[in-house]
């Protein structure tokens, strides 16, 4: 069984741009979903906006990271390796590369398999 499902659909796309690897700062555009379709988390403000989770006290903009350092769930890891910037994608985490047993605050529940819209802005 796949650690994770990448799918892509007519309106995603593979981008052009440079691969994602191991130890390369990424920033990514993001919606977090549960398999319901309920938005727990967004980058995008106009997404928070839309499904009533929006945080004024938030700055909303690309999510930036490391990739390898284990800062994030693992399954965005294994989701981005080897896409290169400019690409749209979902993913769809199980729960044992994302928050598992113990779940994340009141918006994912325990064992919760997640879905990520993501778009790779840009790859340095």
């Amino acid at each position: 069984v796949s650690a994770f499902l990448l799918y892509r659909s007519s309106d995603l796309r593979l981008g052009k741009g440079n691969k994602v690897e191991i130890g390369r700062n990424v920033a990514i555009n993001y919606t977090g979903r549960l398999l319901d379709g309920k938005i727990f988390d967004t980058s995008v403000e106009k997404v928070a906006k839309d499904n009533g989770i929006y945080d004024p006290s938030r700055q909303y903009a690309p999510l930036s990271y490391t990739v390898g350092s284990m800062s994030l769930i693992r399954g965005w890891d294994k989701g981005v390796i080897n896409q290169p910037e400019g690409s749209k994608l979902t993913l769809i985490i199980p729960s044992w590369l994302g928050y598992g047993q113990k779940g994340n605050s009141d918006r994912i529940p325990p064992n919760s398999p997640l879905l990520f819209e993501i778009e790779i802005v840009s790859v340095k």
